[in-house]
Order: C-alpha cells, then sequence, then structure tokens
C-alpha cells in the first residue's frame, strides 16, 4: 500500500489548521529533519469518491448562504466544481490549494467531521485529522 510523508522540524505532524498534510514520495525532506508516515486504512476516503458530497454541500451553502467559519468571500463566489477541484491539487507540496487556506475549515465542517472522515487521499496526497493514524518514522521527539 502507498505510504504518505511529512517532513518538518516541528515536534507534531500536525498544521495550525489541526490537520497534516503529506505528499506520495519523499520530495519535501527540505521541508525539516522529522520525517512522518502515513498508511491509508479501510477508513480512508479517496476525495475522487467525495466529488458529489463536495458539490452538493457547496451549493447547499451558497443556497442557504451558511459556510459556517468560512468567511473570505474570495472562497464563496467559487462554483462547486472549482471548489472540488482545489481539494485535489495536481502537485499537494508545491500548491496545496484547498488545503493551505480556509476552505480546508469549509472541508472539515461540511464534509469530513459530519460524515466521520479522519483521512483522505488525493491524486498525490493524504490529508488526515487525526494524528495517531500517523506515526514518526525518524527524527528527533
Amino acid at each position: 500500500m502507498q505510504v504518505y510523508h511529512r517532513f518538518t522540524n516541528s515536534n507534531t505532524p500536525m498544521s495550525d489548521w489541526g490537520h497534516a498534510m503529506l505528499v506520495n514520495n519523499e520530495s519535501s525532506q527540505h521541508y525539516g529533519q522529522n520525517h512522518y508516515t502515513f498508511t491509508p486504512n479501510t477508513d480512508t476516503k479517496n476525495i475522487l469518491d467525495l466529488k458529489s458530497l463536495i458539490i452538493v454541500a457547496w451549493d447547499n451553502c451558497k443556497e442557504d448562504e451558511d459556510f459556517g467559519d468560512l468567511m473570505d468571500n474570495y472562497y464563496i463566489s467559487l462554483d462547486s466544481e472549482d471548489v472540488f477541484d482545489s481539494f485535489n491539487p495536481s502537485d499537494i507540496v508545491d500548491s496545496a490549494q484547498g488545503w493551505d487556506c480556509e476552505l480546508m475549515v469549509w472541508f472539515w465542517q461540511f464534509i469530513a467531521e459530519p460524515n466521520g472522515i479522519m483521512s483522505i487521499i488525493t491524486d498525490n496526497g493524504a490529508i488526515v485529522w487525526d494524528d495517531t493514524l500517523i506515526k514518526l518514522t525518524n527524527g528527533n521527539d
């Protein structure tokens, strides 16, 4: 099974947003000495399988004019296909798109948390909200 990697100098794999972004290779070694890994499990969802859920939820938010904690008008103006595309970036290391901005908070509030999703995979990365699914492979504790 594919293993995903995160390198950081932090003593935790988690970001300030409460998630970890990992890539499907070790190309991000320059980000730090601590090497964290994640191996998807049977509960891990593929972002492609969530497309209709994301699109319907976004369209419902537009209709209800309720985006939860998402307040930035730029993101609110996006259409549902663009929002979905932002959650499957072509290169998660160079541009994490929806995972590295307020859209991630929306995803957590409207998709992940209500559906019990703690990890997903994208075309070249993984997003994990449960740090117990991630292990420190080597580095300093």
